[in-house]
């Protein structure tokens, strides 16, 4: 059985009448929540790339700043026994 959707009007009767009436309504709030979640979820995911990003680059700096250091110089290769 198919859910119909009658257009009620509103308390003061100012405006076109309400549509969103029951299963209607339930879609909407369930896309209105869908939609806040995805967003929540994309931002974690903003956050997570810059806090990888900002990783990297110190990484970098410090790698960079070693090489120049002859007191971290690495040995090409390892010691005979």
């Amino acid at each position: 059985m198919a859910h119909r959707t009658e257009a009620v009007r509103r308390p003061d009767s100012t405006g076109p009448p309400l549509t969103h009436q029951g299963h209607d309504m339930l879609e909407y709030e369930y896309h209105q929540l869908r939609s806040a979640e995805l967003r929540r979820e994309a931002e974690q995911a903003r956050l997570a790339r810059s806090v990888a990003r900002a990783r990297r680059a110190a990484r970098r700096e410090t790698r960079e700043a070693e090489s120049q250091d002859p007191r971290f110089r690495r040995h090409r290769f390892t010691p005979a026994a």
